[in-house]
């Protein structure tokens, strides 16, 4: 298992982009693969558990200082993003076109690429370990309930089965046996976020948490994000050290 994470830097000082500018990154995404082959089974098809579709990549926030002003976020320093995967194939593809270009273009906006480099987080190890995760893009956790989406905050033990639950599916649709360990120990920091991609917002939060997990459970939340919603951009997380 591959724990391979790209982390991208941009030079410039000043970028404005929409608020919601979630769903540009995640085009931009996109565009690095093919329309067909293993561009079309990420975008179209991904893996399948219980009706469900993961597509296991994640990506953070911008994460730089932000001004929000008028419906746009204005960073005034350089700003950097970081995008994980369960594919290995997946990261040295964007790391191979990002390595040919100079900048990437969202929304209009020119973000010259100052340094690319891909890092692998964690070594395999046996049994269970304790980690500290701060979300470095906001983690949302929510049911369906009478028509409408129940969400719950970190410190819930909701919170703690939906994100439990989360892994053992993603776990079946890409090993197809094999099970994860995971638990909630602590809930060290947490704050409420509304956060918007496309036409649909989520309740999320940004957090410190320590959690204990297995190999496989940590490896699938550093590559996919905890919880729901990789893909858009929410439940990405670094690992702080005590």
């Amino acid at each position: 298992m591959e724990n391979l994470r790209l982390n991208i830097s941009f030079k410039n000082d000043h970028i404005v982009l929409p608020v919601r500018y979630k769903h540009l990154i995640q085009g931009w995404i996109y565009s690095n693969f093919s329309e067909d082959g293993f561009g079309k089974f990420i975008h179209d098809e991904g893996y399948s558990c219980e009706g469900r579709k993961y597509k296991m990549f994640v990506f953070s926030d911008l994460l730089g200082e932000l001004e929000i002003h008028d419906g746009l976020a204005i960073f005034k320093k350089k700003v950097r993003l970081e995008i994980a995967s369960c594919s290995e194939e997946f990261i040295k593809l964007i790391y191979k076109n990002l390595l040919s270009k100079q900048s990437i273009t969202l929304d209009h906006q020119i973000l010259d690429i100052d340094r690319v480099s891909i890092s692998n987080e964690i070594p395999y190890f046996e049994g269970e370990r304790d980690f500290l995760l701060a979300s470095i893009s906001p983690i949302t956790a929510y049911r369906m309930k009478d028509s409408r989406f129940e969400y719950y905050a970190p410190g819930s033990k909701e919170f703690e089965e939906i994100c439990l639950q989360n892994l053992e599916r993603k776990n079946s649709a890409l090993y197809k046996q094999g099970t994860v360990e995971f638990s909630i120990k602590e809930v060290l920091k947490s704050k409420k976020r509304i956060v918007y991609f496309k036409n649909t917002f989520y309740v999320a939060y940004r957090c410190v948490l320590k959690v204990r997990a297995d190999h496989r459970a940590i490896h699938l939340i550093m590559n996919t994000g905890l919880s729901s919603k990789g893909s858009a951009g929410l439940g990405m997380v670094k690992l702080l050290h005590e």
